[in-house]
């Protein structure tokens, strides 16, 4: 609290800095309580190629609305989360809970070249 000449007392501002930093912390928790989960359903193994997974994957990506979510997020080795980042390979369905397909990417606007 902090307290005026005349006595009066108010709570102390918060620093917009502190809550950020209380923010990222929060969410960093949550990313590593998923990741253990989502590591542990896939067997630690990757979704793409069964090779042991050392990366995670969100279907979505997060620049595009995309969650850090169980529904959202798969077990990847370094190699083909590289792939999937890149658009090497796109991810054919929308719950990592259930069935995926990862196919090559086909640029649909080739034949225009």
């Amino acid at each position: 609290m902090l307290r005026s000449n005349d006595g009066l007392a108010f709570p102390k501002p918060v620093s917009k800095k502190i809550e950020k930093r209380k923010k990222k912390a929060k969410n960093r928790e949550w990313v590593s309580w998923v990741r253990e989960r989502v590591f542990d359903r896939d067997g630690h193994k990757c979704r793409v190629c069964s090779k042991r997974a050392e990366e995670m994957h969100e279907i979505k990506f997060r620049s595009l609305g995309g969650l850090v979510s169980l529904n959202n997020s798969i077990a990847v080795c370094c190699e083909c989360h590289m792939d999937l980042q890149q658009h090497r390979l796109d991810v054919v369905g929308d719950n990592a809970n259930g069935d995926l397909k990862f196919i090559p990417h086909v640029n649909k606007w080739e034949h225009l070249k």
